[in-house]
C-alpha cells in the first residue's frame, strides 16, 4: 500500500507531499491546481511516461518523485543522471539507471501499478463503457486465463506437430529397414576386412624391417670399401707418430723461445728504467734546490705583499695626518679669531697663538 507521494520540481509542483490512506483516495482542486500533474508524476515513476524533460518546472532544478510504501521507498531522480533508487529499511539503497520509457523490473514488482489502477479524469469509467468482449479480456488478463488459453493453444499445436513428425519418422523407419536388408553382407565383409587390415599391418612391418636391413648392408659394404682404399696409410703409421712427436717437441721449444724473448725484453726494459732512475737520482739535488727556492720565493712574495699593504696603509695615514693638521690650523685660527683675550666666565686671560697676536698687533698699528 502507498503511504505517501513526494513531488519536487515536476510541472507546477515545487515541493508537494501527499499523505494517502487505506481505501480510495480522491484528489480534488481548482482548475490548473496540479491534479493532473500528480497523476503524471505517478505515471512517470511507474510507467516511464512522459519521456524527455518537458515536465521539468520552468524554474529548473532536480526533478524528484518518491513513493513511500509499507515495504520500501522508491524514488526517481532526474538531474544530470536519470535513475531509480529503491530504499528498504536496514539495507543499502539499490540504484537503477532509467532508459527511455522502460522501468526496471524491480520497480514494477514492488509497486505493482499499471494503466488499470491509474486513470485520468477524462478517461472512460473502468469496464463500464467497454464491450463485453473487452471486459472479458480484462478479467481474463487479471485472472491469467488468457495465459491458460494461450498455453492450451500452444500445447494443441505442439501435439499436432509431434504427431505429424511421428508419422513421418515411421515411414522413414520402414524405408531404412528395407535399405538395411540390402546391406546384410556387410557384417561378413567387416570381419574379412579386419583380418586383411591385420595382415597388411604385418606385411608393412616386415617390409620396413627388410628395408632397414638392406640399408645396414649397404652401409657396411661402403665402409669396407673405404677401409680397403685407406689400407696403404696403415704402413706409414710409425713415421706419422714420429712426425707428430717432433711437432710436439717443436711447439714446446717455440714456447720456451717465446718465454726467453719476453724475459730478454723485460731485462732490457729494466736496464733502461735503471738508467732513467740514475739520471733522476743525479738531478735530485738540483730539484730539491729548486723546490727550496720556490718555497723561499713564496715566502718573499707573501712578505712583499705585506710590505705593499703596510706602505699603502702608511701613505693613507700620512694623508690623514696632513688633513688633520690643516683642519687643526683652521680650527685654531677660528678659535683665536672668535674667542676674546679674557674668558667671559672666569675672567682669566686666554692664551692665543703667536699668529693671532701678530694679527691683532697689526690691527692696532693700523
Amino acid at each position: 500500500m502507498i503511504k505517501s507521494i513526494d513531488i519536487q520540481n515536476f510541472q507546477s509542483h515545487s515541493d508537494t507531499k501527499l499523505e494517502l490512506h487505506k481505501g480510495v483516495n480522491i484528489i480534488i482542486g481548482a482548475t490548473d491546481s496540479g491534479k493532473s500533474g500528480i497523476i503524471r508524476a505517478i505515471r512517470w515513476i511507474t510507467q516511464g511516461k512522459p519521456n524527455g524533460s518537458s515536465f521539468r518546472s520552468w524554474w529548473g532544478g532536480k526533478v524528484t518523485v518518491a513513493i513511500d510504501s509499507e515495504e520500501c521507498k522508491i524514488s526517481r531522480i532526474k538531474d544530470k543522471k536519470d535513475e531509480y533508487i529503491i530504499q528498504t529499511a536496514g539495507e543499502d539503497p539499490s540504484v537503477f539507471k532509467a532508459v527511455g520509457v522502460s522501468v526496471p523490473e524491480e520497480v514494477n514488482k514492488t509497486l505493482n501499478l499499471n494503466e488499470i489502477n491509474i486513470q485520468y479524469q477524462t478517461d472512460p469509467h473502468f469496464l463500464l463503457s467497454n464491450t463485453s468482449g473487452q471486459v472479458a479480456s480484462y478479467l481474463n488478463k487479471i485472472a491469467r486465463l488468457d495465459q491458460i488459453d494461450l498455453s492450451q493453444s500452444n500445447i494443441r499445436k505442439w501435439v499436432r506437430e509431434i504427431s505429424q513428425e511421428i508419422k513421418f519418422k515411421r515411414k522413414e523407419k520402414k524405408t531404412l529397414l528395407l535399405e538395411l536388408e540390402s546391406y546384410q553382407y556387410l557384417d561378413k565383409c567387416e570381419a574379412d576386412l579386419e583380418v586383411l587390415e591385420a595382415l597388411e599391418k604385418k606385411v608393412k612391418n616386415k617390409i620396413s624391417i627388410r628395408n632397414k636391413l638392406q640399408t645396414l648392408i649397404d652401409n657396411c659394404e661402403g665402409i669396407r670399401k673405404k677401409i680397403d682404399s685407406y689400407q696403404w696409410i696403415l704402413g706409414t703409421e710409425e713415421r706419422v707418430d714420429s712426425i707428430l712427436s717432433l711437432i710436439k717437441r717443436k711447439s714446446k721449444l717455440e714456447e720456451r723461445q717465446s718465454r726467453l724473448n719476453e724475459a730478454i725484453c723485460s731485462i732490457e726494459n729494466i736496464g733502461e728504467e735503471k738508467k732513467e732512475l740514475n739520471n733522476l737520482t743525479k738531478r735530485e739535488k738540483a730539484v730539491l734546490l729548486l723546490l727550496q727556492l720556490y718555497e723561499d720565493k713564496g715566502k718573499l712574495n707573501s712578505k712583499r705583499i705585506s710590505l705593499e699593504k703596510a706602505v699603502s696603509t702608511l701613505s693613507n695615514i700620512k694623508g690623514l695626518i696632513k688633513a688633520a693638521k690643516a683642519n687643526h690650523i683652521g680650527l685654531s685660527k677660528q678659535f683665536n679669531r672668535v674667542f676674546p683675550d679674557r674668558c667671559p666666565l672666569c675672567g682669566l686671560e686666554v692664551p692665543h697663538s703667536r699668529e693671532h697676536i701678530k694679527e691683532s698687533n697689526d690691527k692696532k698699528v693700523s
